[in-house]
């Protein structure tokens, strides 16, 4: 069971969270974050010395989170291709997410007019190696993927998901793709990677 402490801590985020989608990351003060957390500005200081940190976890919670759908093993006995369309599917239900993609907004809101700040909450996330890059890793050193660069594949699978059902959503206000058709477009997607980083062997 989480302390004290830490349930505080998560309060604190979960208000952050909270003002921030409701009035910005500008228009927040630390003393309204205090407030809907039901803890004194004394406590939130105590667990973050601005509200630039308070940001900054945010935006690492959310990598976690995005990371922890994809935390996939590989497994040389099950087809890559199925290994890949079910992190595809996780994927797809995460950034189906009302939640999620409300704090994604508020990101990258913040990111599009505050560059020094969206330079600092990112080299702290870039640092991290994502599950699904050292996935990619061991596929190809299995011989089961020809992928030269881990990374770029990460990037190119990531990006296939966004194109198509996350950014047309968040940026372009279409409607959510139904559950039904995530099984459609995770095949899609993986017919498309495997296009290029496939195996002809």
């Amino acid at each position: 069971m989480p302390t004290l402490s830490k349930r505080k801590r998560q309060a604190i985020v979960d208000a952050a969270i909270e003002e921030f989608q409701r009035n910005g990351f500008q228009g927040t003060s630390m003393d309204a974050i205090a407030a809907t957390a039901s803890v004194s500005k004394r406590t939130v200081y105590n667990h973050f010395e601005s509200k630039a940190t308070l940001f900054n976890s945010i935006a690492q919670q959310v990598w976690q989170t995005a990371n922890q759908a994809v935390d996939v093993t590989f497994l040389a006995d099950v087809s890559v291709y199925d290994q890949l369309k079910q992190a595809a599917l996780n994927e797809l239900a995460l950034v189906s997410d009302p939640h999620f993609k409300g704090i994604l907004k508020v990101l990258l809101a913040e990111f599009m007019h505050n560059q020094a700040l969206a330079d600092e909450t990112l080299s702290h996330i870039n640092k991290e190696e994502s599950h699904l890059t050292l996935w990619f890793k061991e596929a190809s050193l299995k011989g089961a993927l020809n992928v030269e660069d881990p990374e770029a594949a990460c990037k190119h699978f990531y990006g296939l998901i966004k194109s198509l059902a996350l950014w047309p959503q968040l940026l372009m206000g279409e409607k959510e793709i139904p559950s039904s058709q995530h099984e459609k477009i995770a095949n899609d997607i993986c017919t498309m990677f495997f296009a290029l980083y496939g195996n002809s062997d």
